[in-house]
């Protein structure tokens, strides 16, 4: 089923300007009616959009098995184990954040290098980074 956001919705989210946004569509041949487009569309242009989704699905998945950690053999930890286990696993969020950052900013660099790209007059290089940034959708989508 076809679900339907503005364009200036997407151009929100993804951190680039309408006008910008609307140049990538044309490119790419994809169009927008009434100033909405097609979702799915869009995010085979922009890997980043809608990526905050899978980060909150990690968020609770961290959370949920942080609290199921609290009972060991069905008994409660003691107030000291427990405090020890809290600040080990702040420790490993902290690190887990911080390469997640890293990653990040490497990934909306690289997504902004492929929407230059996107609007370049070399067909080539136009296709070439539709491609890629397909097969990032492709690749974000099973993950």
């Amino acid at each position: 089923m076809e679900q339907k956001i503005t364009v200036s919705q997407a151009a929100r989210e993804l951190g680039v300007s309408r006008s910008d946004l609307n140049k990538r569509l044309s490119a790419a041949g994809i169009d927008a009616f009434e100033g909405k487009v097609d979702f799915e569309k869009v995010q085979c242009i922009a890997p980043t959009l809608g990526r905050g989704d899978a980060m909150l699905e990690r968020i609770q998945l961290l959370r949920k098995n942080t609290v199921s950690s609290v009972k060991v053999d069905g008994q409660r930890l003691s107030e000291k184990n427990l405090s020890h286990q809290v600040q080990k696993l702040s420790t490993e969020l902290m690190v887990e954040s911080s390469l997640n950052h890293r990653y990040e900013t490497i990934f909306e660099e690289l997504s902004q290098k492929l929407g230059d790209a996107q609007l370049s007059s070399d067909g080539d290089t136009r296709e070439l980074a539709f491609d890629i940034c397909g097969w990032l959708r492709a690749k974000i989508s099973t993950a």
